[in-house]
């Protein structure tokens, strides 16, 4: 290309700036198929330079990529805890709010079930909470609400805690809870 016709087009790009975005939108929705068909073969094609290019995207990009993960995190952990919550952020058993402590409780206590259906559990069970529209059978507790729950339903001794706490015939959580 000659230098005229480069410092032309540059103008007119300039210029017409707004349109050529609109009409370079337009082609890309009407032609989508064939525009990723396209980026399909070239990757293919140039496996490399494909390499290469996440590379430099990710070193680009991660920084911004992270705190924006980290800030949808905080955003859905706290709309889940909430809804859960009765309306705010904290335990529905005693009442203690400190976010890093509060967790999703499986009232009917199918938990470890739930969590290899759905690949996981801390953000994985937020985010399938979400899409599933908020179903019946969760609440927010602390941590210490979710461990004295736990060991109701799971050691009977543990009924009787509050009476028996500090005295030798606690019991023991040998072999895990």
């Amino acid at each position: 290309m000659r230098l005229d016709n480069k410092i032309y087009l540059q103008k007119y790009n300039a210029e017409h700036k707004e349109e050529l975005k609109i009409k370079n939108k337009k082609y890309r929705e009407e032609h989508k198929g064939k525009i990723y068909q396209r980026t399909v073969e070239w990757r293919e094609k140039n496996p490399e330079k494909t390499k290469e290019q996440s590379k430099r995207y990710y070193k680009k990009y991660i920084k911004e990529k992270n705190k924006k993960n980290r800030e949808n995190t905080a955003t859905l952990k706290k709309a889940v805890l909430t809804y859960y919550g009765d309306g705010k952020m904290k335990c529905v058993l005693c009442g203690f709010d400190v976010s890093d402590a509060l967790t999703i409780d499986h009232i009917n206590g199918n938990g470890r079930k739930h969590r290899q259906e759905t690949g996981g559990g801390g953000m994985k069970t937020y985010l399938w909470l979400k899409r599933n529209n908020y179903p019946e059978g969760f609440r927010t507790l602390c941590a210490n609400c979710q461990l004295i729950e736990y060991a109701k339903k799971h050691r009977k001794i543990f009924a009787e805690l509050p009476q028996n706490a500090g005295q030798d015939n606690t019991p023991s959580f040998e072999g895990g809870l």
